[in-house]
């Protein structure tokens, strides 16, 4: 649940964890009760099976599952390494390649933001061709 949480912090939707639990209403959260729970707060959300070599196409930040049923938010790829973070710990943690091959299911909850009429109004007024503009 606290993945979830944090990734949905990430993308602007606040929620907190008590608030969130109460809305899905089940005691133990998998990944189709957070896939439900991103799509019901408007974001597009899907489950995909992926593998280190894909990853670094991947959209990352995304909720990777953990073989033993947990979630970590996996941040970034690069070279042999992988930046996570563990609800249970608090903070990010830099993981070599074969420790999340070995942990990791290879399914990734990937999530982002629904484009809303207002948020294209914003990206596309007078700013847009002032920054548009370039040097010349």
């Amino acid at each position: 649940m606290s993945a979830l949480v944090l990734m949905l912090r990430f993308h602007g939707v606040a929620v907190e964890v008590e608030q969130l639990r109460h809305q899905i209403g089940v005691p133990s959260v998998g990944s189709v009760e957070m896939l439900r729970a991103a799509r019901a707060l408007g974001l597009k959300a899907r489950m995909v099976s992926s593998n280190w070599a894909r990853l670094a196409k991947a959209p990352l930040p995304a909720i990777a599952q953990r073989k033993d049923g947990t979630f970590v938010v996996l941040a970034k790829v690069a070279g042999d390494k992988a930046l996570i973070q563990d609800p249970l710990s608090g903070r990010p943690e830099q993981i070599e390649r074969a420790h999340l091959e070995a942990d990791w299911t290879g399914r990734l909850l990937l999530m982002a933001r629904r484009a809303r009429f207002s948020d294209l109004a914003r990206k596309f007024d007078v700013s847009w061709f002032l920054r548009a503009r370039g040097p010349w």
